[in-house]
């Protein structure tokens, strides 16, 4: 159900202490512009703020191209990188907590590249059952396909490393008003029923 193994994606979550908020953002986008000249093959592939949710929380994707070599390389290089470790130090007075995954791309889901707007994307997370991500993924395989006249589909994966068994799904809308829109018309269209009565037993926790 994976696409191409050399490329995976790092989902980080940063809790930011309450009231850090601007300092936070300052912080992390000079360590993205100083990660830029440091030939880490890697790149940004979405930043946002939560709306829903923890409001004090912040998620990074970033791409790896190269497999986990490039990772394990990346790594090696940050942590020896001295305004790099510096950024890193200071950001820790602003953050409660943090928290990361690799995930590998579906190849049923579109992949994930930028979008003009002002949009909101919807990030999913579940955990399957053990045994079940095949039959999951067969079942959004032909799912994916009807959700896709509108372009919500924003990207998918599964956890390579971190929680097991753990999939994310990441849906783009406009604003609110068109997310129920978008998803009252799926519901009317034949099969999206059938695709949610066949995946929610496999759901072990949302």
């Amino acid at each position: 159900m994976g696409a191409d193994k050399e490329v995976i994606y790092e989902l980080q979550t940063h809790n930011i202490k309450p009231g850090t908020h601007d300092e936070y953002l300052s912080n992390y986008e000079k360590y993205v512009e100083e990660s830029k000249t440091r030939g880490l093959h890697r790149e940004g592939r979405g930043a946002g703020t939560v709306g829903v949710g923890d409001q004090d929380q912040c998620l990074h994707l970033w791409k790896f191209d190269g497999g986990y070599k490039t990772i394990d390389s990346a790594k090696t290089s940050l942590e020896q990188d001295s305004a790099i470790s510096g950024l890193l130090k200071d950001r820790n007075q602003y953050l409660r907590s943090r928290s990361n995954q690799f995930l590998l791309a579906f190849s049923f889901w579109p992949p994930v590249t930028s979008r003009q707007g002002g949009n909101i994307y919807e990030i999913r997370a579940e955990c399957l059952k053990p045994g079940t991500r095949r039959e999951g993924g067969n079942n959004w395989s032909r799912a994916i396909t009807g959700r896709q006249s509108n372009k919500e589909a924003g990207g998918g994966g599964g956890a390579q490393v971190g929680r097991l068994y753990n999939v994310h799904h990441i849906w783009c809308y406009g604003s609110l008003a068109q997310r129920k829109e978008q998803r009252e018309s799926a519901w009317r269209k034949p099969g999206w029923d059938e695709v949610v009565a066949y995946t929610v037993p496999l759901i072990e926790e949302y």
